[in-house]
């Protein structure tokens, strides 16, 4: 006799039911969603940590032994779902099934088919995209549980993979619903699929994402704290200090040769630079930029920062390589100490 299907749909749905007897189906479904978000959160996110753990204890604390512990296991189901079948909305559609849309702001979910169609038509040039810029950003500033998201991830994926290139490592999601359930919605199946986003949860038309804000509404995926893209951000970082233009030129010697300990090149490079810069007698004070062009090195100062970076973010050879091309010095210095060798111009004081 053929074993039955396990089907993860009916049986979330029993132990959801079996939890409403006690408590209203919305206050169920909410308390879910921000308990789940919580603990996907939590352990890679420690900037909101704290805040997160207590408002989690605050809702477990509702529900009686029993009932608690029937909630890790809805998210089991959850991820047994998209583990089965990767190309749905499976928050969304039993959210709708249940009734849970809020009428008043006429919430009303697309059609994960439809979300398919629109993502093949649109996601048409993304492997050259990649290829040139590294990665592509998909934005929807209403996101809803993210079936557009969903669906453009599927998509993209697919594109790539026959590209020979790992979805997880190019693909970035940005989103905002000013919907709090429906964002975490969307924030835990963008985990469980393993991709890099964040969800904001604010008004799209009045308070847009921005990259004044404070973070404090944001919602990081685990996928987003991998070393690809801690090492994509430090990079970016770097190039925004060092690639700004030069109006004023503070002089010093055309060449210098500064002597470094190896602790000195133990750290990221907008220190490093600063280090040297330091050593070479330069107040670095004010607006100032670092031209990576200007600055040699020895072999031993490069594998010393590399090491650092392996330490730190357990960054692969291919990551550095592409770091140091856009953002380091030139290592071709020759000796076996640690120096390096700056010209006039490494130094821009804007101010």
């Amino acid at each position: 006799m053929a074993k039955p299907k396990f089907d993860p749909e009916s049986e979330f749905l029993k132990i959801f039911k079996s939890l409403t007897y006690r408590h209203r189906g919305w206050d169920v479904w909410n308390d879910f969603i921000v308990m789940a978000a919580c603990a996907l959160s939590n352990p890679v996110d420690k900037t909101h940590y704290e805040e997160r753990e207590a408002r989690y204890l605050r809702i477990i604390k509702k529900y009686n032994k029993q009932e608690r512990d029937k909630f890790p296991t809805l998210l089991a189901h959850t991820v047994m779902a998209l583990e089965l079948n990767p190309e749905q909305d499976f928050l969304g559609k039993l959210y709708t099934s249940l009734g849970l849309q809020d009428e008043g702001r006429k919430q009303h979910f697309t059609p994960y088919s439809v979300c398919d169609m629109m993502a093949k038509i649109t996601l048409e040039d993304v492997v050259d995209q990649v290829k040139k810029d590294g990665f592509v950003t998909i934005n929807d500033p209403c996101c809803g549980a993210g079936a557009t998201l969903i669906a453009s991830v599927n998509v993209a994926k697919e594109a790539l993979t026959k590209a020979a290139l790992n979805f997880q490592n190019h693909i970035l999601i940005a989103a905002q619903d000013i919907d709090e359930t429906v964002a975490l919605m969307c924030y835990i199946q963008l985990s469980l699929l393993g991709v890099a986003a964040y969800i904001k949860i604010g008004n799209t038309i009045t308070d847009p994402l921005s990259t004044s804000d404070t973070m404090e509404n944001y919602w990081f995926t685990p996928m987003y704290f991998s070393d690809v893209w801690c090492l994509r951000r430090a990079v970016r970082k770097m190039d925004e200090l060092i690639q700004a233009s030069p109006p004023k030129v503070e002089k010093k010697p055309f060449r210098l040769l500064v002597k470094l300990a190896e602790n000195d090149c133990r750290c990221e490079l907008p220190i490093f630079y600063e280090i040297v810069a330091g050593r070479a007698g330069f107040e670095i004070t004010g607006n100032y930029q670092f031209d990576c062009s200007k600055i040699r090195c020895t072999k031993a100062v490069q594998d010393a920062i590399f090491q650092f970076y392996k330490d730190k973010l357990n960054a692969d050879i291919v990551s550095l390589g592409m770091m140091w091309v856009n953002s380091g010095p030139k290592a071709d210095l020759d000796g076996d100490g640690y120096a390096v060798e700056i010209e006039d111009g490494f130094v821009t004081n804007n101010d």
